[in-house]
């Protein structure tokens, strides 16, 4: 009882990460404690707005931020224009969308296009005004880690007196 009890406090405290939105500009980011922090919006010096998606959040190497690639898959119809430019293939379908890659395939039954989207430029941390980040919330996560495993320390010890005594406990008073 007491490894399975081990058991589930580990597997709590290792799973329990509460995230937090940080504002700040680009030196926190760079002098800050957070390691490797997933940057969710960007405030150009300019005004503009620039959004990273959480799935795909930007990250800082050096003095730039970065967007990650992804792959993307589009169902089409008809037959596909394909050009190079550079390094980027051009894609345009009959429906009249285009697309630009760094690498692209057609699926085995013809109708679905995988491809590596053309990535974005790196942005200059020199023309950024402010940053949000998404980072671990030190605190709430071990409030949270330390509750669970009260939590689990509590409903074991209730299964374990439930087992011990299973007609329950009969008080007899003495004197």
């Amino acid at each position: 009882m007491i490894v399975i009890l081990a058991f589930l406090q580990l597997l709590v405290s290792c799973s329990i990460h509460i995230r937090k939105t940080v504002r700040g500009t680009p030196e926190d980011i760079i002098g800050g404690t957070a390691q490797n922090p997933l940057i969710i919006r960007v405030l150009m010096k300019s005004g503009e707005t620039i959004e990273f998606s959480k799935e795909e959040p930007g990250y800082v190497l050096g003095d730039k931020i970065f967007r990650k690639d992804k792959m993307r898959s589009v169902n089409f119809k008809g037959h596909l224009a394909i050009s190079k430019d550079d390094d980027i293939y051009v894609i345009k379908t009959v429906s009249g969308e285009t697309y630009r890659c760094r690498s692209y395939r057609i699926t085995d039954d013809g109708d679905k296009l995988v491809m590596e989207v053309e990535p974005k430029p790196p942005i200059p941390l020199s023309e950024v005004d402010m940053v949000w980040t998404r980072q671990t919330d030190a605190v709430m996560s071990t409030v949270m880690s330390v509750l669970a495993t009260l939590g689990v320390i509590v409903l074991g010890s209730t299964i374990l007196v439930f087992i011990m005594f299973p007609k329950g406990f009969v008080f007899v008073p003495t004197s």
